[in-house]
C-alpha cells in the first residue's frame, strides 16, 4: 500500500500494522455505545453522528459504519472531524483516496468519501457526508 504523502515510511509501516490489528467484531450494543461516546465531541467539530449498516439488524459485523454529517450545511471541516477521531484513539488505516483507488480496481467509480479507522483492534468505515 503506497504512503500517504505526509507519512514517514515509519508511519505508514506503523499504519500497516495497525490495520492487521483492527480484526474484532462489533456487536449492536458495543456499536451504540461507541456512536453514544462520539456525539457530544463530534458536535464540538460540528458534526452529528448515526450508526449505518448491518449492525443496525443487530448483527455483529467486522466493521461499523460510522456516518458523519455536518449539523451546519454552512460548515465542513474534515481535518477537525479527523482530530476528534484521533483524540479518540482512533487510528487511519485507509484514506478515501485509498479506498477509492480499492473500488476502481473492482471496476467501480463510486466517489462517496469513505476512510476506514481503528479503534481498540476495531474496524470502523467513517462516512463523511456533505
Amino acid at each position: 500500500m503506497p504512503r500517504v504523502m505526509w507519512e514517514s515510511s515509519e508511519e505508514a509501516a506503523a499504519r500497516r500494522d495497525r490495520q492487521k490489528q483492527a480484526v474484532l467484531l462489533w456487536t449492536q450494543a458495543a456499536a451504540l455505545d461507541f456512536i453514544a461516546s462520539l456525539i457530544d465531541v463530534m458536535r464540538t467539530a460540528g458534526f452529528g453522528v448515526a450508526l449505518g449498516g448491518s449492525l443496525l439488524r443487530g448483527d455483529d459485523k467486522r466493521d461499523l459504519d460510522l456516518v458523519l454529517f455536518p449539523i451546519d450545511a454552512t460548515g465542513f471541516d474534515l481535518e477537525r472531524a479527523r482530530q476528534v477521531l484521533r483524540n479518540k484513539g482512533m487510528n487511519p488505516l485507509w484514506y478515501r483516496h485509498e479506498i477509492a483507488r480499492f473500488w476502481a480496481l473492482d471496476g467501480s467509480s463510486d466517489d462517496k468519501h469513505v476512510e476506514v479507522w481503528g479503534w481498540e483492534n476495531h474496524r470502523v468505515d467513517v462516512f463523511f457526508l456533505k
